[in-house]
């Protein structure tokens, strides 16, 4: 791994190699991209790859506007190159955020995805076959000023999708509650639009979001999900005690219920955990 940065009042950008082998393993957090589905066999692949990835940004500050705090334009390269050869994908994005004086954001950003597609793609029936794909999208969002208590974000997105076209739209709600609780819901839903013989798909996926402290020390987070790609309805409940600086005890209740047999649970789990600080 090796990156290269720089970093000044209107200019900002990086470059950065990295190579992941097929053997690798995180220790801590996660890698998406070393484990391939392969729909066919109903196995993960693991692949490994190199990533060349850069970033240039150009910052500008007006001067003599009431509302806009500055500007920020960019472009952003990511490559990736199987170590098998087996496949290339190159992502390329051109954007351009206005930052206000009130905390709100306007955000606009084109998209282009070139991509070897490994395996099948079983996201339609019949899978979408092995080839290259290059996509095209553009997207804009809007984030509403978040000094408030009530805020929103605002999301949508148009463009090619493999060998069809796909369009995005999102909503999210936010409500604080100072000092003690915030609380969230949101709604994701894509239509895609696949040629003949592939079946075009709708997706919806909604959520919400419950903070609550108790004391500066005792915390309890639930999360609810619907995803109707696989009709299914998620909770994850947590329960947080610092009883110690940076050390805590966490109580989580996971249950994964099935929609499409009347809420019939397919897992469900309890896990407690606990970790503590040692200064040395």
């Amino acid at each position: 791994y090796g990156q290269v940065n720089y970093n000044g009042q209107n200019f900002r950008g990086f470059v950065a190699v990295s190579n992941f082998q097929d053997d690798y393993f995180v220790d801590m957090g996660f890698n998406t991209r070393l484990l391939n589905y392969n729909p066919e066999t109903d196995e993960l692949v693991r692949i490994g790859y190199t990533n060349i990835a850069s970033m240039l940004n150009y910052y500008i500050y007006p001067e003599d506007s009431k509302s806009v705090n500055f500007h920020w334009s960019g472009l952003e390269n990511f490559g990736f190159l199987n170590t098998d050869g087996s496949g290339i994908e190159w992502y390329t994005r051109l954007r351009h955020f206005i930052f206000f004086k009130n905390t709100s954001q306007l955000r606009f950003r084109l998209n282009n995805n070139y991509l070897d597609l490994v395996f099948p793609f079983a996201i339609t029936d019949p899978f979408l076959p092995v080839g290259s794909y290059n996509m095209t999208e553009l997207n804009v969002q809007y984030n509403s000023d978040n000094r408030k208590m009530f805020g929103y974000e605002l999301f949508a997105v148009y463009g090619q999708f493999f060998n069809g076209n796909k369009l995005t739209i999102q909503a999210d709600l936010d409500y604080r509650i100072q000092p003690w609780g915030n609380f969230s819901v949101g709604l994701e839903h894509n239509e895609i639009w696949f040629p003949n013989p592939y079946e075009d798909v709708s997706l919806t996926l909604a959520v919400a979001r419950a903070e609550i402290n108790f004391t500066r020390n005792l915390f309890w987070t639930t999360f609810f999900q619907y995803n109707t790609q696989n009709e299914t309805f998620n909770i994850n409940s947590r329960f947080q005690w610092r009883y110690a600086p940076m050390s805590d005890i966490f109580l989580v209740y996971t249950d994964n219920y099935d929609v499409a047999n009347m809420f019939g649970p397919k897992t469900r789990s309890f896990v407690l955990k606990v970790n503590y600080w040692f200064t040395l």
